[in-house]
């Protein structure tokens, strides 16, 4: 497809710049990070420019949606690019109007042609000077009701979007005036990682959802690690890959199924089959395929791409998959593979180091990917693979080697949004509390780097040591995020309103319309939910994971496992009534075994059994992402407490002693959480605690010395109840 310029007028000439179009991006070069007045429109991403009539528009029961018959069966009156995804204005007007319904309740028919009465939403297509394939119009009016006009069907679906939030914030009312807006950026991406953690196709469709309300137009999904390999396909050569149950894999009406909804919601999907590293599922049924034979077992999960046969076999592989997704993209991935095979002599004897090898490797993948008509794209880590410059390069590393990749001619979508390695727009649910998972404020606080060949930005969501997530803990990271994202590569000038006026503003929008409601949790306060007892650690499930982890099955009600994390595995020791086994920690960073409920009891309570080896000062005995339950308190004399991110920390008085085991039970009601000692009750914190088990037990400060016998219920338990537990 040919790529149409977009260009934003309002915004970017409040920039001091510099501009030149080059086919598909927008460059921009500013000498300072401008602030760009809020019109006060409260949408999220924020508007280009809101002029102010009198009055106000309102959705009735009456109300129609009324697509223009002239350009009902078209998508485009000219512009085009390679996210742009080509549906009918009519097909656009289907989807909004379901999700107008969906969410006002009104009965909203959906006609083609008439002349709008003063409650009614009229969409049509316009050819346009300053559009691009993304901007529109959006008028409101108290006589001839609100009007959404755009150049493409993708930019009637984002009038659409403001338009429903607007109405939403607004009990259905909004006032009169009239929207432009065009976005800065046009590669405004999210990725996944389905293969260390499967998503159902229903979870994906949520994320979708979200996306689309968001204005973010491309989901790049990570299809495999050493963990599984998630595409099912009936072709003998590559279907022993994926697991074995189809509940933990992708079909092709499966994707088909997703890039269907996707299309609905103006997202392109953009697959990514992620070799030569990260292999450990497409070795595992024939080692010789990897480095291993040759130069150890280590490199077990890397493709020897000096071998003829390995590269034409993977070759297969991705030409296998091609057609299943109709994106101008494909991405094959390249990332982190281990320059330790440069010390390798098999490899050093080819007279070529693992560098160059990766180099002529990509070109042969780009080969097969354009002989699709697609375009590949890659992970760039650094400077030192440097492949065809018509492959477009993901960047995750930092934002000088995004400026060097640009300086040598290719086109980047970059991730970062810092100096250093690890500042990348990117969230990690499984290890909890981990500094590289961008917070809303850093995301919040980013600069625009502009530049020649920036298409845009990724934030991505890494499910490494998350293997047994449910994935609403997934969701409670990436949704603020999110929406912080699409705030700032949408409208790149610095923001006039600070981060906690745009939460309050995002907050009062809510959730995208139409995603799933989160599993309750069934208040029961005489079985545990989560229990834990680790006498025997067991394989996850083979039919989820073709190389399943080593993990803990919970005997409890809610049927998840705790994994390692990423201080490493704690060790087993004797449980403390002399049989069995509990879990030794030794005191490292993020040595945590991963729970990962999604669940939100409002009133919950955590019994465990603790043996301290030594009394180290703030440590964890569970923690998540906004609480901790705390062995030894911050800045205390090991006193045992709870902690709430960002807003206090609390603690009772009592110690519990070294080399013994003691029962300490957390009961929360709520607003208040009582601390109980061998079933004495040490004191009671008034705060409200968020429920700590969607993260792990452990955390990002683990304690020195074993745990044994963790459970966690759903309510608040009796002083009785804790007692029993404590003589168990």
């Amino acid at each position: 497809m040919a790529q149409h310029k977009q260009r934003r007028w309002s915004r970017l000439t409040a920039l001091t710049v510099t501009t030149a179009l080059t086919v598909g991006v927008l460059v921009a070069t500013s000498t300072s990070a401008a602030t760009a007045a809020d019109p006060g429109v409260p949408v999220v991403p924020r508007v280009d420019s809101f002029t102010s009539g009198a009055g106000t528009f309102t959705l009735t029961s009456g109300s129609r949606i009324i697509v223009d018959v002239a350009t009902a069966g078209t998508s485009s009156t000219g512009p085009d690019s390679k996210l742009f995804v080509e549906t009918t204005l009519l097909q656009t007007a289907t989807s909004l109007a379901s999700q107008f319904r969906a969410a006002s309740g009104l009965a909203l028919p959906l006609v083609t042609g008439g002349t709008a009465d003063a409650d009614d939403v009229l969409l049509s297509l316009a050819t346009s000077s300053s559009q691009g394939v993304e901007g529109y119009r959006l008028t409101t009016s108290s006589t001839t009701g609100a009007s959404i006009t755009a150049a493409t069907s993708a930019g009637a679906f984002y009038g659409g979007q403001t338009l429903l939030q607007r109405l939403r914030v607004g009990a259905w009312s909004a006032p009169v005036g009239t929207i432009d807006d065009v976005p800065d950026t046009a590669h405004r991406a999210v990725s996944v990682d389905v293969a260390r953690n499967f998503w159902t196709v229903a979870e994906l469709k949520d994320l979708i959802r979200r996306m689309g309300a968001l204005k973010v137009n491309a989901l790049q999904i990570h299809f495999n690690e050493n963990e599984a390999f998630r595409l099912y396909s009936t072709n003998p050569a590559y279907s022993g890959l994926a697991p074995s149950s189809a509940s933990y894999r992708y079909s092709r009406a499966d994707i088909d199924t997703l890039v269907a909804f996707a299309k609905a919601y103006h997202v392109t999907i953009i697959p990514e089959i992620d070799t030569p590293y990260h292999a450990g599922a497409l070795t595992r049924l024939d080692s010789s395929r990897s480095f291993a034979p040759q130069c150890g077992s280590q490199f077990f999960d890397t493709l020897d791409i000096t071998n003829a046969s390995v590269r034409s076999w993977t070759v297969g592989l991705y030409e296998e998959f091609l057609s299943w997704f109709p994106g101008d993209y494909f991405h094959v991935g390249n990332d982190e593979v281990p320059l330790t095979l440069n010390s390798c002599g098999y490899v050093s004897d080819t007279g070529k180091s693992i560098e160059q090898w990766q180099t002529e490797f990509v070109n042969q993948l780009d080969a097969t990917v354009n002989a699709a008509g697609k375009t590949t794209m890659m992970w760039a880590n650094g400077p030192d693979i440097l492949p065809n410059t018509d492959v477009t390069f993901v960047n995750f590393g930092s934002v000088s080697n995004a400026a060097f990749l640009r300086g040598e001619g290719y086109k980047v979508v970059d991730t970062a949004w810092g100096g250093s390695g690890y500042q990348r727009f990117f969230i990690i649910p499984g290890m909890i509390r981990d500094s590289r998972t961008a917070s809303e404020a850093q995301i919040y606080g980013w600069t625009w780097p502009g530049g020649t060949n920036n298409l845009g930005q990724q934030l991505a969501i890494w499910m490494d040591f998350a293997n047994t997530e449910d994935n609403y803990s997934a969701v409670d990271l990436y949704s603020a995020r999110l929406a912080t994202f699409a705030e700032r590569v949408w409208a790149t000038t610095s923001p006039s309103i600070t981060a906690a006026q745009f939460a309050s503003r995002w907050a009062a929008i809510g959730d995208a319309v139409g995603v799933a409601a989160r599993p309750a949790a069934t208040v029961n306060t005489t079985t545990p939910a989560l229990k834990y007892t680790f006498d025997a650690a067991v394989p996850l499930s083979t039919n989820e994971f073709t190389s399943p982890p080593t993990g803990f099955a919970s005997t409890g009600s809610v049927a998840l496992h705790a994994v390692r994390g990423a201080g490493g595995t704690p060790s087993t020791v004797t449980g403390r009534s002399g049989t069995g086994s509990a879990v030794k920690f030794g005191g490292s960073a993020h040595q945590t075994l991963t729970i990962g409920d999604g669940r939100k009891p409002s009133a919950w309570s955590a019994s465990l059994w603790v043996n301290p080896a030594t009394s180290t000062a703030d440590t964890s005995l569970v923690s998540g992402w906004q609480s901790a339950l705390k062995l030894s308190q911050y800045q205390t004399t090991n006193k045992v407490g709870v902690t709430v991110f960002g807003v206090g920390d609390y603690s009772v008085d009592y110690t519990a002693p070294t080399a013994t085991w003691t029962h300490l039970a957390f009961v929360s009601t709520g607003t208040q959480v009582q601390i109980y000692a061998n079933g004495a009750l040490e004191g009671t914190i008034n705060a409200a605690v968020p429920y700590p088990g969607s993260g792990g037990i452990g955390g990002q400060r683990s304690i020195n010395g074993s745990i044994d016998d963790v459970a966690v219920y759903y309510g608040a338990l009796t002083a009785s109840q804790v007692a029993a537990l404590a003589q168990q």
